[in-house]
């Protein structure tokens, strides 16, 4: 990760080419949990340890038992989605090095590339450009191009995830202001 350029480009192709490999079109992804297990091998825990920790998820890779995926039980659905898919990203790129994701949403506080790295691949799996472009276009012309919170918190909904990861990503894309969320 460290000889990557540019980390918007690169996990927009690895989100692309995984939810191809996998059969996903550019719409939403249902049971995700089920799919990673069955499909991708990641065995995948639910932790009562990290209640009441700023841990989201691990990662580990393991010998004997493959690719090891656990998650906060106190997280909503959501954002363990988004952890899954966080790991996953992780699992993709360095398949051996264990690692542990905090919640650092903090001001000053950098994450290092490759945390940067899986949240990017994290927002392009689980929000496609193609498809979160096309549905917010939609949208925008059925409501005579006056955007809503509503029609965010429609788009939010349908693609399973928090209203600030989709604001968030739909800056990104340049298609509400910066500074919307």
């Amino acid at each position: 990760l460290d000889r990557v350029a540019n980390i918007e480009h690169r996990t927009e192709e690895l989100a692309v080419t995984e939810r191809l490999r996998l059969g996903f079109g550019d719409g939403p992804l249902a049971d995700l949990r089920l799919v990673f297990e069955e499909d991708t091998g990641l065995r995948i825990f639910g932790l009562e340890q990290l209640r009441g920790t700023n841990i989201s998820g691990l990662f580990a890779y393991s010998q004997e038992y493959g690719p090891l995926v656990g998650f906060n039980v106190a997280h909503d659905a959501r954002r363990v989605r988004w952890t899954l898919c966080h790991e996953y990203g992780h699992y993709l790129t360095a398949r051996f090095q264990p690692e542990m994701t905090l919640d650092t949403d903090t001001p000053g506080i950098r994450k290092d590339r490759s945390e940067v790295f899986a949240d990017a691949f994290a927002a392009r799996f689980l929000m496609p450009t193609t498809g979160l472009s096309r549905r917010f276009s939609e949208m925008l012309g059925d409501a005579g191009g006056e955007l809503r919170v509503a029609h965010l918190v429609l788009l939010a909904t349908f693609f399973d995830v928090s209203f600030q990861a989709l604001t968030q990503r739909l800056e990104e894309l340049e298609r509400i202001p910066r500074g919307t969320y």
